[in-house]
């Protein structure tokens, strides 16, 4: 295990929860302070989640078939009950969701991972912090492909595939939404994934000089600071720049930073990391539940006083740590152990067997 990454993991997943938090941080006013940290939340959240499974994969290899379903097995189940559970509080209480529209278009839509016009520009399936599933799917689904095709360069055929893709949606700027959406810059973010991964396999028993230089952590440490002051001041430092290449870049540079830190023997460990970490999949898929309560509290109510605000950001944070790691543990893993050992079984009655002789 990457102890280093793992809590990024639970970083870029609170930066994310953070960021569906701005109408409380406006009322406080200082949303712009909190806001250039939630910059590449998404392009870490995404880029983390390539890394570990690229990682996973090269630890203990798996057919195309078997790949697939290991993954699929880990997101599928639980975001397509996140997804009936909202349908049926949709259709029942229509005024909680403003622009979450039910009907059976909808619904097969976001069941089966294909993007569509929420609103105007808004490209969101029903659960809308799902809208990352439709690229994970499809992620999975080509190096899936690419593991059949390309044997033991699958990784590097997957990153080639996604690169392609997104620079044609650069060049060719297609109006259609499903061709707009799978050809996104977000793309990039799981190419640096699959890159940086590709590149620690290569090097993590030979990129740390020993002994160890006297520099050698402060200037890592130095590293991923400095990425995140970029981020927090990219307006400034980089105008113009399409923030869509620089979330991915500074996002791999924390995560560098972390890889060698935890080489260096500058290792993160913690009990509660790890119970948040293993929830972290769950915790993006419950979160907008209570932050979207405590948003409506706050704007319902017109509270504005700090002593009543920070209290209510604190318990929100806990709340969704806590529904998050409920959830994974009552009805997440459950659900992912029943489809796996499904898929297991089925993956070893398609296995040809050998002849007897």
């Amino acid at each position: 295990m990457l102890f280093n990454i793992q809590t990024l993991r639970v970083l870029f997943t609170f930066m994310v929860v953070t960021a569906h938090l701005e109408p409380i941080f406006l009322v406080l006013g200082v949303w712009q302070f909190v806001s250039p940290l939630t910059y590449i939340s998404i392009d870490g959240f995404i880029l983390v989640s390539a890394f570990l499974i690229a990682y996973t994969h090269a630890l203990r290899p798996r057919s195309p078939l078997g790949f697939i379903g290991r993954r699929m097995s880990r997101l599928v189940p639980f975001y397509w009950f996140m997804t009936i559970v909202v349908s049926l509080l949709a259709l029942a209480v229509p005024a909680l969701f403003m622009t979450t529209v039910v009907t059976p278009e909808t619904f097969l839509k976001s069941m089966f991972f294909i993007p569509y016009e929420k609103s105007p520009d808004r490209v969101y399936p029903i659960v809308f912090v799902g809208w990352t599933m439709n690229l994970f799917v499809f992620y999975m689904a080509i190096h899936a492909l690419s593991l059949k095709f390309a044997g033991a360069r699958a990784w590097l055929a997957t990153a080639g595939i996604l690169t392609a893709l997104a620079l044609a949606g650069l060049l060719f700027q297609p109006k259609d939404v499903v061709l707009a959406f799978f050809t996104q810059p977000r793309l990039f973010s799981f190419v640096a994934g699959i890159l940086l991964c590709t590149w620690w396999l290569h090097v993590r028993h030979t990129i740390v000089p020993q002994p160890l230089p006297a520099w050698f952590k402060p200037a890592l440490l130095a590293m991923g600071v400095a990425a995140l002051v970029t981020v927090t001041l990219r307006d400034v430092l980089l105008p113009g720049v399409n923030p869509r290449f620089i979330g991915p870049v500074l996002a791999g540079c924390v995560v560098v930073a972390a890889i060698l830190l935890e080489r260096a023997g500058a290792v993160h460990r913690s009990r509660l990391r790890d119970t948040l970490a293993n929830a972290s999949f769950t915790i993006y898929l419950t979160h907008y539940f209570l932050t979207q309560a405590a948003n409506k509290i706050v704007l319902a109510l017109d509270i504005t006083s700090p002593a009543v605000i920070v209290p209510l950001l604190a318990a929100t944070y806990v709340g969704v740590a806590i529904v998050g790691v409920a959830a994974s543990r009552m009805l997440e893993e459950p659900m992912e152990k029943l489809v796996r050992d499904g898929w297991a079984r089925m993956e070893s009655a398609l296995r040809p067997r050998p002849h007897a002789h």
